[in-house]
């Protein structure tokens, strides 16, 4: 079989009527509400939900929601299929230092993939999410995301732009651990939509191009379509209602000689307004039986035309056109006809409604819990767990953000988010790892004290003194009993007639105003009593100083003279009396 393709990307609108069915109601190989949708499980029947029976899986070649998904990872082309391609979840990767996988595809445009490991649970999935990819051109997965689909299946989504990618590379420690990989080449969205065509040739009727069966019997009317001989523009126009996004389309062309009657078609796409977006005219030679074609163009298509212009007497004959794509990223479902949640970030989804990503305050597959209020802004919280991953707001502590911070922590209620203690210190009064213990009631400036040791850490209050200012300082202190908080030693001085650091000690006897003398060294700072003197004023002045033997401090030198009959510095000498 020869195969050819091209490169285009579009955006198709097609309604479907819901039409309510329940169980297995559809035809052999069909489902969906209408049965519009083929089945692609084991057994070809599905439930109309797309769900196969309990027993079967997806057929080779095909995955995800109903069995859509057309997988361009599978190859079973000269018995290459590898155990990650292969459709089936008990084979895996044997060797555990595996750190790195490579997964070829059909030529496409990435967007996501199903990952599936030997794990249980979807908190376990979860974890696998530190996988990265990488493409064949060395480009990276672009805005990657993943969604946990069940308890051993990760969708992983890449938001890349190139359309010739022929190759997928997995990497990371949890690689070791994969059984199955399916990479998306999209669903087929065209089969039973609505067509029109110039002409029909008796019963080769235009519906048989999207009726889903692509066999190429060159003579039978029951699979392929055929225009008059008489028409010489033959075409076949697809009208779609609502917007989808193809990433390529197949098609199955008659065989052998009638293949050559497609030689040189021509795809217009047009836009709401009729007008052509996108053209595509075929170059190529030969007997084609299948063409491929991947689109690069990303924009709303809302009527494909397919038209032959080759020849005298064009015929148009083509057993089927298969559009590969799927919903935009705002919608979800079957049909597509289910709109996004809002509290999706950018109100994206998959295709059975999970959001790629939750809006800021929402948790949860479906997004529709509320992160905890605790949470700091943004308050994003984890997708699975509501674990708050941005930390805590201010006030708030433990993963969850659920618990109230001691109300004496300092700066704004601010604690440890996994553990409540006060990381910031506590409010003046207070001590402690959170901040519930009282400081010493005589710590000076409103009772502040260290969190650790409840020292006092702003004095004490006057009268006290000590670590945590429960000694009394000497009632001899001056100003009030003030002491050195330490050492409990009189800051201030001493009282009058009090000397040394506690101030416990007497002046000397003598010392003039009350016995004031200095602290450190007892010397009389304000003089002596009359009739003494000396630094410590324990020395009497001269007995016969005039005027109640006062003299100096210093020297006892008599400062108001001598009494009559004596003279000298210390009047100790006597005059000689002439009468």
């Amino acid at each position: 079989m020869t195969m050819k393709r091209y490169l285009c990307v579009l955006f198709l609108h097609f309604t479907i009527v819901t039409v309510q069915s329940q169980g297995f109601d559809c035809p052999t190989n069909w489902t969906g509400p209408d049965c519009n949708f083929l089945c692609f499980c084991q057994d070809d029947r599905c439930h109309t939900t797309g769900k196969c029976e309990e027993t079967f899986n997806c057929k080779d070649g095909y995955f995800g929601f109903a069995c859509q998904y057309s997988d361009i990872a599978f190859f079973k082309e000269n018995g290459t299929t590898s155990v990650l391609t292969d459709n089936d979840v008990r084979t895996c990767i044997q060797d555990q230092t595996t750190s790195s996988v490579t997964v070829p595809m059909v030529a496409n445009r990435f967007t996501f993939l199903h990952a599936v490991f030997t794990v249980s649970g979807l908190a376990d999935v979860l974890k696998l999410s530190d996988i990265t990819l990488k493409f064949n051109t060395n480009v990276k997965c672009a805005d990657i995301k993943f969604i946990p689909l069940d308890s051993i299946t990760l969708e992983i989504y890449c938001n890349n732009s190139e359309s010739n990618l022929t190759s997928v590379t997995l990497s990371g420690t949890n690689v070791n651990s994969l059984c199955d990989v399916h990479v998306s080449g999209g669903r087929n969205v065209a089969v039973k939509k609505p067509v029109t065509a110039s002409s029909t040739y008796i019963l080769f009727r235009a519906d048989k191009i999207v009726d889903g069966r692509n066999q190429y019997d060159p003579f039978s009317n029951q699979y392929c379509f055929h225009s008059n001989a008489n028409d010489r523009s033959p075409h076949v126009n697809i009208s779609l209602d609502q917007d989808f996004l193809l990433y390529r389309f197949k098609i199955f062309n008659r065989k052998g000689v009638l293949a050559l009657r497609a030689k040189y078609f021509k795809i217009d796409l047009f836009n709401v307004n009729n007008l052509i977006v996108w053209s595509y005219q075929d170059t190529e030679e030969g007997e084609i039986s299948v063409y491929d074609v991947i689109c690069g163009y990303q924009s709303t298509v809302r009527s494909l035309r397919f038209m032959i212009t080759y020849g005298t007497t064009p015929f148009l004959s083509v057993c089927e056109i298969e559009a590969y794509g799927d919903c935009l990223k705002t919608k979800y479902g079957l049909g597509c006809l289910s709109t996004c949640s809002s509290q999706c970030k950018n109100s994206y989804c998959n295709i059975e409604g999970l959001c790629l990503e939750c809006r800021d305050g929402f948790y949860g597959l479906d997004c529709a819990s509320e992160c905890p209020e605790g949470c700091r802004s943004p308050r994003t919280c984890d997708r699975l767990t509501g674990f708050c991953t941005s930390g805590c707001g201010l006030g708030y502590y433990t993963g969850f953000c659920d618990s109230f911070c001691p109300d004496n922590c300092n700066k704004k209620l601010a604690c440890d988010i996994n553990t409540g203690d006060c990381i910031n210190g506590c409010e003046v009064g207070f001590h402690g790892i959170v901040c519930y213990e009282s400081c010493p009631r005589y710590c000076k400036a409103n009772l502040g004290c260290d969190q650790n040791s409840s020292e006092c850490v702003n004095g004490c209050a006057v009268g006290l003194y000590g670590s945590y200012c429960n000694n009394t300082c000497s009632g001899r202190c001056k100003k009030n009993q003030a002491c050195d908080q330490n050492t409990g030693s009189c800051i201030n001085g001493c009282e009058a007639g009090f000397r040394g650091s506690y101030c416990n000690r007497t002046c000397p006897e003598h010392c003039r105003m009350d016995q004031g003398c200095a602290q450190n060294t007892s010397e009389c700072i304000y003089g002596c009593e009359i009739g003494y003197y000396d630094s410590y004023c324990n020395r009497t002045c001269p007995e016969d100083c005039k005027i109640d033997q006062s003299c100096a401090q210093k020297n006892g030198f008599c400062i108001s003279g001598c009494e009559y009959g004596f003279h000298g510095n210390t009047c100790r000498e006597s005059k000689m009396l002439v009468n």
